[in-house]
Parts: structure tokens; sequence; C-alpha cells
């Protein structure tokens, strides 16, 4: 039978990767408020997550943040991590 102490990190991984998914799912959410997405977007910084990428990735293609400041440290972010958007076709 597993230890407690392992039942307890098992349980809080699991909880810390339920906030980890919510916080890459808000940054991905176009109907978020800036400063909401912004929020996801620094603290999945400061994680590390690998999470970010692909979400960047999606959050670099919403028409509704061309021009923005959030796009801008989005767009930014990718390119320190050696990532870019994909190009918009029409």
């Amino acid at each position: 039978a597993p230890r407690r102490g392992d039942v307890l990190f098992d349980e809080a991984h699991h909880k810390a990767e339920k906030v980890r998914d919510r916080l890459a799912a808000l940054l991905a959410d176009a109907d978020a408020s800036t400063a909401v997405r912004e929020a996801a977007l620094h603290a999945l910084v400061t994680l590390n997550d690998p999470r970010l990428v692909p979400t960047l990735t999606a959050v670099a293609r919403d028409a509704n943040l061309e021009a923005t400041p959030l796009l801008i440290e989005v767009e930014n972010e990718l390119a320190r991590r050696g990532s870019a958007p994909d190009s918009k076709k029409d």
C-alpha cells in the first residue's frame, strides 16, 4: 500500500496540474478579459510551464488581439523561447 506522504504528494501534484491547465485555458480564452489573460500569462511564465508555448502559439493567432500590448507580450515570449507563431494565411 502506498505511504500517506506519497498519496498526499500525488494529490497535490494532481491539483497543481489542474490549476496549470486552467491557467492555460484562461490565457487561450478569447472571451476572457485582457487582465485575466495577462495574469495567466505571467503565472505560466513564472512557472515555466510546458503548456506555455502551445498556448502562446494559439493566442498569437487570436485576431482580437491585433496591435494590443498582450499580443506584443505573447510574441516576445514566443521569441524568447525560440518559437514563432504560425504565419496568418488567408
